[in-house]
This record gives structure tokens, C-alpha cells and sequence, in this order.
């Protein structure tokens, strides 16, 4: 079907839609997902508050999610971020089933039958199912084409496919809808809270302000003890929080490089094919036209243009490989082209075959010769919704824009020239309509020999690192080794059971076991990876909880230095200085007053001077001509005079009401991602995916 075809056009948008609904903790299998521990621990990949996830559990989830993106957007095969993608959004999805299932249970949230009709083609057509199903013929979602294609899945298996996938997604959806609006109904603004925020938005005090910065206080001037810092680090504990357990490793990476003998070997390999590749036929080989501007993309210059075809140049070197080029021939193309065409199509369920859409092709061809107004019989034949509006009509687009077989056609034939051609999307009826800057090219064929290490250079970077690893016992060996040899020395922190990357390592996965399963200063094995080895050593753990002090030493020796620099500067600046006076303050500092206009409590920063929250609650408290400070903040030390004060606005009972409801509203659309993130920091969740993948 058209259909199939329309949806595979917009499977990347379809696969965001997808990737953003679980983001917005749209979670999968709810309505009848079972919760019992299993016995076995062979396959017990997780679990969440004593609810296990089988390892079988989650792959099957995989596959079924892997097979919607493969049949939305027309794949064989997926590359490895969108599978990693796929596991990582799988694992979300199933960690949110097993954290609200019995919930879900306990507050009766199931979705019924008439609910699901009302989604699919009743008044509330859910949004998935509008772009997935839309009707091709008219680029819109109608009911009874709808209807049409759920009367006809089981002549799919395709379709059916999708159909299924969406409509488990649209139930889940709806049930974790239902569940947030409980949470909703149950947040409450009362008329204090209105009161509060009236005077926090409407209260506006313009402000001189004097401050001195601690960018004037050098590091060296300043000094701090251990026990301040661990003074801090205990005060301000909950700001270094893991929410999920991690791992921290330093390790050293092997580039395995071709080697001399490598280049000179891959050299003569392009040297033995010159013969072959100047006489072979080449309406068997692929090969591309190129202008003299556009040549330099695979080494050549506008010299090949004073060859003659059929010769050979190279082997010559080009970004890591050698080449050879084959002259094939020399025409004019254009560099643009304009067409108008109509495309029929075998998805069209009036067509259905292509042989069909062949004969209607020629039938309409005949129609055209014959004095048929093209414009009219796009509007009454062409699939292509794309271009309706323009009669058919494509302007001045490049070969690079349009399939191969539409593009051959138009770049090869004359203005006015009619015919068809068959595409992936069926077949089209084209007239050349112009055809701009028409240049000579040239079609070269390339033959690419890229320089690999070969064998005998991979055998020895293993035995030169499995040799070094023979001499390194324990983390302190490693260091040195990194001194001694002057290696790079490379850091992961924070790497959890679902990273799929770390720089500067090919092949993750066996690196993520290793250090989970290891203990702190403990060297791996020799990772061997597609063109690297690596060894590494495990610096930390971070367990979920408090981070450890050393973990996050240099965020609050960094705090504790900005502490007393502003005691520095309260001390040595302000401590003994008349401050009633700004104008004799700032001369006396050496700075300008500055003049700070509508200043709220709200105000996330004060302006100019970044984030201040105590400047901010004391401008809260001050009247017209009083004077606060010095005030010790974040970045320097403050004093401020208030040169007028306004506000707050007075509350009409109708204005009470509808500030009742913006507050409400903001209320209920944080709860739409805190809710979720409440839920999981006060679970259980035993991850163990690093034995598996």
C-alpha cells in the first residue's frame, strides 16, 4: 500500500515522535504486565523495588521496537547508535512499567475498548495515529480510511505490524495520562500562595548597587585548610548527590596504525590492477560525473579534462588510501534542471501493481502528445502530494536532489523531451521543462585501495601492550608507566550500565562490565578492540547516595575559594567603612555604582552580577532610600540603596482567581516530568545489565 511508503518517508519523525514520548515517561506494556520476582538469577537482569526484569524480558521488547523502527522507516538492518538508542529507551521504558504497574492497578486505570476507538477513529484521534495512518491520497488523516486499513490488516503482516506497536502505544500513553491528571486534580493553589507571588513578581525596587568582585582578588591571596574543606563538603552534602550508580576509570589506548610496509604492500596491490582496471568493461562498474570544481573530491584537478578516455591515473595517495582513476567520457550537463511529471503509483490501492501503473503511464503519455492539458491530469492522477500545488512542477533542482532514475532523466535530455521512468515510488511521467549552465563533465570511475594494518602489525601492538600490561601489577605501576613512557593518559567518569560511548575507545561494552565488576585500583585485562587495544584501571565507585568528598574535590575546594574571597574582600574593603554614602563607597573602592532597574524577588540573577540569591531576598525587605549592606554573596560583596519601590499590584477577586489558575497550571506541567523522577529516586532499582551487554 501507499501507506507503507508514506510512513517509511516520515520514519525519522515518527521515530522522534516515539524517542520524545518515552522521554515524557510514556511507558510500555502497563495495562497487563505482570510483577512476580523470578527464581532464576541466570537471566534476572534487574529489578525495581523486588520486581525482577528477565534479561529474555527485555530483549523481546528490543526486537519488537527494532522491528517497528526497521518496517517505519523501509531498514534491513540498524546502525549501532540507533540499536544502542532503541536498548537505552527500552530500559526507561521498562524500569517506568515496573515502578508504576501496581500503582496503575490499585487506582483502576485500564483503558476500554471505546476508549481505544475514540483514539483511533472516534472525536480524540490520537496524535501517532494521525501521522502514522494518514490517508496518502491527500496527505491527511480521514476515519473511514482508517477503517479501511484495520478491516484489512490481516493482508499485511507489514502493517499489521505497525498497527500493533501503535495501538500498544497510544493505550500506554493514554493510561499514564489518566494517572498524571489524578495527580493534577489533587494540586491546590490557595489565596496566600497567590499573595506571595503577586509581591515576589510585582514588588519592583530600582537599586544603586557598590560591589566589589572576587575577580579582583588574585588566588594566590587566599588560603584554605583541609578541615574547611571538609567543613563544606559536610554542610553542603545534598547539592553532590548520585542519583544513579557509576563507575571512574583512567586508562591508555593502542592505536594500531598501518605500518611502512603496510602502505607499501596496499601500493603495489593498485599497482598490479592499473592493467585490469584500464580494460575492464565499465557498464559494469559505478562511477560518477564530475566539473572541474568538483574533481578535487577524489584527488583529481581540471588537467583531466586534456586526457583522453580511458586513462588510467594513480595509484596516487587521497586521505588514507590509494586510488586509481579511470577516465570513462566527457559530456554536457546541466548544473540545474526544471521538470513537471506525475507519479503513478502501484500503492494506489485504484493502480496496485506496477504493471498497472505502467499502463496508465502510457495511456496518460498518449493523452499529453495529444494536445492533454498536463496541469489538469496532475491534479487528477499524481500521487506525489509534494508537488499538486505546482502543477507537477520541480524548478531548478540539482542531480543530487531526486532518485537516480529521475535524475538521469531530466540531466540527459533535451528541453521538451516526454517519457517515463520507473522508481522506487513507482512510475513517473516527466517533461523537461529548462535546463540552466550547462557545462562540460567528465565520468570518472575510482578504484579505492585503503591502507590497512595487516595482521603481522596487529600481532605486534598485542605482544608490545600485552608485554607492558606483564609489567604492570597494581595502580601505582600504571601511573608510572604513564610518566615513564610519556603516554596519554585519558579519563571516563561517571560511566553508568547504560553508556554506549566513551572518547577515545572504539568498543565500550566489555570496558562497562569490567568496571562494574571490579573493585577500586584494580588494572583490567588487554581490551582488544577493531583497531585498538586498551588497558585500564578503575579509579572510583559512586554509589548512589552522597558523592564521595574526592569525587567532587575540585567543585568544593573551588566553593571553599570563593568563600574567602569574599571574606577577603568584606574584611580588608568593607569591614570598617562608613556605606550610607555610595557615591564616597565606590570612590573610596575604586569601582563604579551601578544602577539596577525593577528589581523582584522572582529575578532567578540580579543583572550584571549573575546569580545573588541574598542581594535578591534583602532587596524583598528594603523601603524607598534605605540602604542594605555590605551583603556577603556568590561573586563579591554588595552594598545596595533602594531609589524607589513599586508595587505590588493589587488584587482584584477576578484576579485572584486567574492567578489561581496560571499557578495551577505551572504546578500541574512541573508535575509532568518531577513525577516520574520522585518516583525512581524513592525505588529500589538493582541495575545488572553490565553482565549481559
Amino acid at each position: 500500500m501507499a501507506l507503507l511508503q508514506s510512513i517509511r518517508n516520515r520514519g525519522k519523525l515518527l521515530a522522534i515522535v516515539i524517542g520524545l514520548a518515552l522521554a515524557a515517561f510514556i511507558i510500555g506494556d502497563l495495562i497487563n504486565s505482570g510483577s512476580s520476582m523470578f527464581n532464576s538469577n541466570s537471566t534476572h537482569i534487574a529489578s525495581v523495588n523486588g520486581k525482577s526484569i528477565d534479561y529474555n524480558e527485555f530483549n523481546m521488547e528490543i526486537y519488537k521496537t527494532e522491528d517497528y523502527v526497521k518496517l517505519t522507516r523501509g531498514l534491513q538492518t540498524l546502525d549501532d547508535q540507533t540499536t544502542q538508542q532503541i536498548r537505552t529507551s527500552v530500559w526507561d521504558m521498562m524500569i517506568r512499567e515496573k515502578l508504576l504497574s501496581e500503582t496503575f492497578d490499585d487506582l483502576g486505570i485500564v483503558i476500554s475498548s471505546a476508549e481505544l476507538e475514540d483514539m483511533v477513529y472516534g472525536n480524540n484521534i490520537h496524535p501517532l495515529v494521525q501521522q502514522t495512518f494518514a490517508n496518502p491520497q491527500t496527505g491527511q488523516f480521514d476515519v473511514t480510511f482508517m477503517k479501511t486499513i484495520l478491516q484489512n490488516l490481516n493482508q499485511d503482516p507489514q502493517l499489521n505490524a505497525i498497527w500493533l506497536y501503535t495501538e500498544n502505544y497510544i493505550k500506554n500513553d493514554k493510561a499514564y495520562n489518566k494517572y498524571l491528571t489524578l495527580v493534577s486534580k489533587g494540586l491546590f493553589v490557595n489565596k496566600l500562595e497567590v499573595k506571595d507571588d503577586n509581591t515576589n513578581r510585582t514588588r519592583l525596587v530600582n537599586i544603586d548597587i557598590v560591589a566589589k568582585s572576587v575577580a579582583d582578588i588574585n588566588d594566590a591571596d587566599v588560603s584554605f585548610t583541609e578541615q574547611e574543606v571538609v567543613t563544606y563538603y559536610n554542610d553542603h552534602k545534598t547539592i553532590y548527590q548520585n542519583t544513579e550508580e557509576s563507575r571512574d576509570i583512567a586508562y591508555i589506548s593502542f592505536d594500531v596504525i598501518p605500518s611502512q610496509q603496510d602502505t607499501i604492500d596496499t601500493y603495489e596491490k593498485a599497482i598490479d590492477d592499473v592493467q585490469y582496471f584500464a580494460v575492464y568493461d565499465t557498464s559494469t562498474i559505478d562511477f560518477q560525473h564530475y566539473s572541474e570544481t568538483t574533481l578535487a573530491t577524489i584527488g583529481l584537478d581540471s588537467s583531466v579534462f586534456g586526457m583522453p578516455v580511458d586513462t588510467v591515473l594513480g595509484p596516487y595517495l587521497f586521505y588514507g588510501s590509494y586510488q586509481l582513476a579511470r577516465i570513462v567520457s566527457f559530456y554536457n550537463r546541466p548544473d540545474t534542471v526544471s521538470a513537471r511529471h506525475i507519479l503513478i503509483s502501484p500503492q494506489n490501492p485504484r493502480i496496485g501493481s506496477i504493471q498497472r501503473a505502467q499502463q496508465v503511464s502510457d495511456s496518460l503519455v498518449t493523452v499529453i502528445k495529444n494536445g492533454g492539458d498536463f496541469a489538469q491530469l496532475v491534479t487528477l492522477y499524481s500521487d506525489d502530494q509534494g508537488s499538486l500545488s505546482t502543477g507537477g512542477l520541480y524548478e531548478n533542482f540539482t542531480d543530487q536532489e531526486m532518485v537516480a532514475e529521475f535524475s538521469d532523466f531530466c540531466f540527459t535530455n533535451p528541453v521538451g523531451k516526454l517519457g517515463t521512468v520507473v522508481t522506487q515510488y513507482g512510475v513517473h511521467i516527466i517533461e523537461v521543462t529548462d535546463r540552466k549552465d550547462v557545462n562540460k563533465v567528465v565520468n570518472v570511475a575510482v578504484s579505492n585501495y585503503t591502507i590497512n594494518a595487516s595482521s603481522e602489525t596487529f600481532n605486534k601492538m598485542y605482544q608490545y601492550v600485552t608485554a607492558l600490561k606483564g609489567q604492570i601489577f597494581s595502580a601505582e605501576d600504571f601511573e608510572k608507566a604513564i610518566v615513564d613512557s610519556n603516554y596519554v593518559r585519558k579519563e571516563a567518569t561517571d560511566i553508568t550500565q547504560g553508556t554506549n560511548s566513551i572518547p577515545g575507545i572504539q568498543s565500550v561494552r566489555d570496558v562497562v562490565q569490567w568496571a562494574f565488576e571490579s573493585d577500586v585500583d584494580e588494572l583490567s585485562q588487554v581490551f582488544s578492540m577493531p583497531d585498538q587495544y586498551v588497558i585500564a584501571v578503575l579509579t572510583n565507585k559512586n554509589e548512589i547516595g552522597y558523592l564521595n568528598l574526592e569525587k567532587v574535590r575540585p567543585q568544593v575546594e573551588g566553593s571553599v575559594l570563593m568563600q574567602k574571597k569574599v571574606e577577603k574582600i568584606y574584611n580588608d574593603y568593607f569591614a570598617n567603612v562608613n556605606t550610607s554614602d555610595l557615591n564616597a563607597l565606590s570612590a573610596n573602592l575604586g569601582v563604579q555604582k551601578m544602577s539596577v532597574p525593577n528589581v523582584s524577588f522572582s529575578a532567578f540573577q540580579l543583572s550584571s552580577y549573575g546569580y545573588e540569591p541574598a542581594v535578591l531576598a534583602a532587596v524583598l525587605k528594603m523601603d524607598a532610600d534605605q540602604t542594605i549592606g555590605p551583603i556577603k554573596g556568590v561573586n563579591g560583596v554588595y552594598v545596595i540603596k533602594a531609589t524607589s519601590v513599586t508595587g505590588p499590584n493589587e488584587l482584584t477577586a477576578d484576579d485572584i482567581v486567574m492567578q489561581k489558575q496560571r499557578l495551577k497550571t505551572a504546578l500541574q506541567s512541573r508535575a509532568n516530568y518531577q513525577l516520574f523522577t520522585a518516583l525512581k529516586a524513592a525505588a529500589h532499582i538493582d541495575d545488572r545489565r553490565y553482565k549481559f551487554f
